[in-house]
């Protein structure tokens, strides 16, 4: 009875995802937040940067709700409404890893057939 290397939460979800010591069928070690992931194919790319426009249009939302939240809050009638930039611009960073986490998941599992076949009969 071998040890399972995958985390609990990837067992759980029943992903077919690689364990850190699987390689994909050219031989190379395929992980999640891998280069390798974004580069396999143009589908791969296409949906990286995607993820990357999406990522980078949140991160300047977010940082545009703080500041306009801060410059609001020089202002006691205009307090309530910079606190919640603030709310909202918290939810957006807190989107952010979110982002990176499906980008990942959604690139693993666009792998081709035959390294997901292998890496599920493996």
């Amino acid at each position: 009875q071998g040890v399972n290397p995958r985390p609990a939460c990837i067992q759980w979800l029943s992903l077919p995802l690689p364990s850190a010591t699987e390689t994909n069928l050219s031989g190379r070690l395929t992980m999640l937040f891998h280069q390798d992931q974004r580069d396999r194919n143009a589908d791969s790319k296409r949906v990286h940067a995607l993820f990357e426009i999406v990522y980078t249009a949140v991160d300047f939302a977010a940082a545009m709700t703080f500041l306009i939240g801060s410059v609001m809050f020089l202002y006691e009638s205009w307090q309530t409404f910079g606190t919640w930039l603030f709310i909202v611009g918290s939810i957006l960073f807190a989107t952010k890893p979110t982002l990176r986490l499906a980008r990942e998941l959604k690139l693993a599992a666009m792998g081709d057939a035959d390294d997901l076949a292998k890496r599920l009969n493996g």
